[in-house]
């Protein structure tokens, strides 16, 4: 019977984990759609650049910029707190979403 129990709550942690890197994403998403005219500015930029270490310097810069704005962001309050959003999550979504829409 505990193991019944056990199963059942390491399947409620998966979901939970599952539920909680999809919220994210979609926030994350919604977060940069608001910033699309700060994008296309980033991504022709991104796009001129020729060296690695140059486009990787400027991703850096961008992302420390979105940090700020995150900070501002009423969506974002409070969830520094939050264990449901973590930074290296945020951040990997953040980097996927804009390799993606500059390549």
């Amino acid at each position: 019977m505990w193991l019944v129990g056990f199963r059942l709550t390491e399947r409620l942690k998966c979901d939970r984990e599952v539920c909680s890197r999809f919220l994210v994403a979609v926030c994350v998403r919604m977060f940069l759609e608001r910033r699309e005219q700060m994008l296309g500015s980033f991504t022709a930029e991104f796009q001129q650049l020729t060296l690695a270490d140059e486009k990787t310097d400027l991703l850096n810069n961008f992302l420390h910029t979105l940090a700020l704005e995150m900070d501002k962001d009423p969506m974002w309050q409070g969830t520094k707190s939050t264990p449901v959003i973590t930074f290296p999550d945020l951040l990997e979504c953040l980097r996927l979403f804009i390799l993606y829409k500059c390549c």
